[in-house]
């Protein structure tokens, strides 16, 4: 069974944050592309939420990687296949297989992103 979900797994991008002098004295953030990684990203509904006076629809995702792999809170991948941007809205030290599974794996919940954010 498990050779089904890791079939599902597709290349990935981990996005790099760092910060580069502006010339004016202050900062500017710049993402570059890090290292891969075979992840599953899975749409599980869409999440409404109310900011400021607007009604706002976003994407909740599961997204599922190997066991060598861990996604920390806020960090961001990029999918190869499409260019689309996952931020983790969890850590994966919060989801635990039982000891005697025989699968393998790490799971964070995410939020889809539009752009990379410039802070």
């Amino acid at each position: 069974m498990s050779n089904l979900l890791f079939d599902q797994f597709e290349p990935c991008i981990f996005m790099v944050k760092s910060k580069q002098p502006d010339g004016l004295g202050g900062t500017d953030t710049v993402w570059s592309e890090g290292g891969e990684l075979q992840a599953y990203c899975r749409m599980d509904s869409p999440v409404r939420e109310i900011v400021g006076d607007k009604l706002v629809e976003k994407s909740a995702y599961t997204i599922i990687t190997h066991e060598g792999t861990k996604l920390d809170f806020r960090d961001i991948i990029k999918r190869v296949r499409d260019g689309k941007l996952f931020r983790a809205t969890s850590d994966g030290d919060d989801y635990q297989l039982p000891a005697a599974s025989t699968i393998k794996l790490n799971k964070v919940t995410a939020e889809e992103l539009t752009a990379l954010p410039d802070h």
